[in-house]
């Protein structure tokens, strides 16, 4: 019993005000601290979208480069399949198994990119939740006017009123 009247005579000497200035603390916190993640984790996905495309870059510029290579070298294999593509020719003795009606349609660019893989552009950044929605749209300015609000009442609630003395002074306790 006389731990529970230890902890109740603690209780009573906490000042409730302090529940509100935490707590507003706290709402004002997340109302600047959400948006600012949330914009860093879509500039993040971003540049992930840069890299990869930076890298599809690159393989595309190295796959043009073995290509002139090749052409430069006359290689027989590529001189032949250029011949076969664009020209329509068959060495003697050679039967199609299978006839590419577009081949014809196609560029040398999209046959030389056909053999890249497509870059990854990433997916989109999932569903907000409701703090996210609530601290970031159009309620941010509520939200974080609510939470000064809530500072306001624990500080007007802190301050403890006595009787003043007669000279104008509060009483120091």
């Amino acid at each position: 019993m006389r731990l529970m009247g230890r902890f109740l005579h603690v209780f009573r000497r906490v000042d409730p005000g302090w529940m509100f200035i935490i707590s507003g603390l706290v709402i004002c916190s997340t109302a600047l601290l959400v948006p600012a993640q949330r914009e860093l984790d879509e500039t993040r996905r971003q540049l992930s979208v840069v890299k990869s495309q930076e890298q599809w870059a690159v393989n595309r510029l190295a796959a043009y480069d073995d290509f002139v290579m090749q052409l430069d070298n006359q290689d027989p294999g590529l001189i032949k399949r250029l011949a076969l593509r664009s020209l329509n020719m068959l060495p003697k003795g050679d039967t199609p198994v299978l006839m590419d009606m577009g081949a014809s349609e196609a560029s040398v660019e999209q046959w030389i990119e056909s053999t890249l893989p497509e870059p990854d552009l990433g997916g989109g950044v999932g569903m907000p939740s409701i703090l996210a929605m609530i601290t970031s749209g159009p309620f941010q300015p509520w939200f974080l006017a609510f939470g000064v609000a809530c500072i306001f009442i624990g500080l007007l609630t802190s301050i403890e009123t006595r009787a003043s003395r007669p000279g104008g002074d509060m009483s120091p306790g």
